[in-house]
């Protein structure tokens, strides 16, 4: 995570740095095991840290220490929170506004937690039913309403978040966006994401979870979107580039990774400066998307 001069990175040996993004010089670090008591995880403690004016925000994963807010200058703590008392679980929080109030929405390892985001006061927690507790991806709100994966079959939840924001209930469930490792999109009242399970990319009513359609070209992974077209990455290294019609998808272009595969492609693509990133085992792959 990169903000102004200061570049923030959390290591799967749970070490915490800030570096100058300039030159890369180390500038103040902490050993998250060592100082908070938090337990490693399976994959190794990983989230792409978030930044909200001085403070930095870090799902340690602690009993005690479960959620801190640091000065993002020193690392000194700020306030911790206890969140949902269980490690973290891969996931990139969210910040959202839900009545006039900030929240930090996160998973830790069976539980989606929000937090008020000034304080660490736990707003509510909601439990998660995924066999391994994985959630390398991002709670999506709106009209009140936040959008949940959960993985290996439990499918996609749908909450509806109280008035004072102290309490979820449940909207609707759904088969459909059951990944552990894959981001959702959000396109006007439409969700758009891929399928453990059913494979295939879909789009559902985010009202309702009504399936409007779903497309088995592509198998399970990731999307994202940019300049009015959808970009998949699935599982077996191919990469395409989506226009969302009001009842299809209308594949543009596709190619795949080159080299052999040795494992399942499951990272999340990035865009910078016209410019698609994919990335895979030792390899940062480069492509022009400017025409």
């Amino acid at each position: 995570t990169i903000v102004g001069d200061h570049g923030y990175v959390l290591s799967g040996l749970g070490m915490l740095y800030c570096f100058n993004a300039n030159d890369g010089t180390p500038l103040w670090s902490i050993n998250l095991i060592e100082e908070y008591n938090v337990k490693n995880i399976f994959y190794g403690i990983t989230e792409v840290l978030r930044v909200k004016g001085d403070v930095l925000y870090c799902t340690a994963g602690g009993e005690e220490y479960n959620i801190l807010a640091l000065n993002r200058f020193t690392g000194e703590l700020i306030w911790y929170s206890e969140g949902a008392k269980n490690v973290n679980a891969y996931s990139t929080p969210a910040f959202i506004v839900h009545n006039g109030v900030e929240y930090f929405v996160t998973f830790n390892l069976f539980s989606a937690v929000a937090i008020n985001a000034s304080n660490g006061e736990v707003a509510w927690t909601y439990k998660m039913n995924s066999k391994y507790g994985i959630h390398a991806n991002t709670p999506i709100y709106k009209d009140g309403m936040l959008f949940l994966q959960d993985g290996w079959k439990d499918g996609s939840h749908m909450l509806k978040i109280a008035e004072d924001g102290q309490s979820v209930e449940v909207v609707w469930k759904s088969d459909l966006f059951d990944m552990e490792n894959g981001d959702a999109i959000l396109l006007d009242d439409r969700i758009i994401a891929t399928n453990y399970e059913a494979k295939g990319m879909s789009c559902v009513d985010w009202y309702t979870g009504e399936e409007l359609f779903t497309s088995k070209e592509f198998q399970w992974g990731t999307v994202i979107y940019a300049d009015d077209l959808l970009y998949v990455y699935d599982v077996t290294g191919g990469a395409g580039l989506i226009k969302v019609n009001e009842d299809s998808f209308e594949i543009k272009g596709r190619f795949f990774i080159p080299g052999e595969r040795r494992r399942d492609h499951s990272q999340h693509p990035v865009i910078h400066n016209q410019k698609l990133y994919l990335r895979y085992h030792d390899n940062l792959y480069a492509y022009d998307i400017s025409k």
